[in-house]
């Protein structure tokens, strides 16, 4: 009797330890799972990124530094030229000042210029979506009221285009890349003209 219990007892004993290595090897395989999920995870956000805006950028900042330039300089010569007050003078610097700090803010923000694979939403961003266009478009129009050229004006007219087309692009990228989440933001922040009372 004795003898039987005691083999009774080996053999429970041995299938307690097999459940036990059978549970050790299984949670084993779904931390492995787990950690190999959270590693393609991690592979697949930091290889989803949005196209460079810097080219772009670069692109349309030539093509209107020459339109600006052309504009100015006949302004000059056709003599197309507002009265030489100092307020043109001190309102066109104010403008370039402005748009140089919001450009500053907006870069400080972004890491990374080269590739976007995270999308912000805090500091300047959660008050406008373009602040870097704005920025654009504030410097050039503190150049042409600084200037006193009426060609100028031209310049511009067609900044405003431009940088309108260039940010569309940049957010269409953005849409794509972040779906609903940038949907939302674009949703709750305005393009260009910020919302200081938004909290």
């Amino acid at each position: 009797m004795i003898v039987f219990l005691l083999i009774l007892l080996i053999k429970t004993d041995d299938k307690v330890l097999k459940n036990r290595f059978w549970y050790k090897k299984s949670s084993f395989k779904l931390n492995n799972l787990a950690i190999d999920k959270v590693k393609k995870d991690w592979i697949i956000n930091m290889n989803r990124k949005a196209p460079s805006p810097i080219r772009r950028q670069l692109f349309a900042g030539i093509i209107l530094a020459f339109i600006g330039w052309i504009t100015i300089h006949y302004s000059y010569v056709y003599n197309l030229l507002l009265k030489n007050y100092i307020i043109f003078k001190n309102i066109g610097m104010l403008f370039i000042i402005i748009g140089v700090i919001v450009r500053v803010f907006a870069f400080l923000q972004i890491k990374n210029t080269h590739y976007i694979n995270k999308l912000i939403i805090s500091g300047i961003y959660s008050k406008i979506r373009n602040p870097i266009y704005l920025a654009f478009i504030l410097i050039i129009w503190g150049i042409a009221i600084y200037s006193r050229g009426l060609l100028s004006l031209i310049w511009v007219m067609i900044s405003i285009l431009v940088l309108y087309l260039v940010a569309k692009l940049e957010e269409k990228d953005l849409e794509e890349l972040f779906g609903y989440e940038y949907i939302k933001y674009k949703s709750e922040v305005p393009m260009f003209i910020p919302k200081f009372w938004r909290k």
